[in-house]
């Protein structure tokens, strides 16, 4: 899975990208096999004046699937980061699980999983 980082206003370093990257592929590696890859816009809107202006714009293109695209403000970047990839996951697991279903391959059930236990 490719995984590209943009920054706008705002200075990443290597340790901060490499952080950043590992955190995606923590985050998509449930749906690794879905996604063709995943771009991070990463940008402050207030540079110096501060406030509630760090953004994390997610897009996952998928294979074969509509995009999931996320977008996220917070006070802090990391905050921002965290929460737009909280949803990406929530949206990945839906969309994917959903597809599964219709190509014939359905998701186990809760009580499925209780009885593998």
């Amino acid at each position: 899975m490719q995984i590209h980082i943009h920054a706008q206003g705002l200075a990443l370093d290597t340790d901060i990208t490499r952080l950043v990257r590992r955190q995606v592929g923590d985050a998509l590696a449930h749906v690794a096999d879905h996604v063709h890859h995943a771009s991070l816009h990463l940008a402050d809107i207030n540079g110096r004046k501060g406030g509630v202006d760090k953004q994390c714009h997610l897009v996952v293109q998928l294979h074969g699937l509509p995009a999931v695209i996320v977008h996220e403000t917070r006070a802090e970047l990391h905050e921002a980061i965290g929460r737009a990839l909280k949803r990406a996951q929530h949206s990945l697991t839906r969309r994917v699980g959903r597809h599964r279903q219709v190509a014939g391959h359905p998701l186990p059930s809760e009580n499925d999983l209780w009885r593998l236990a």
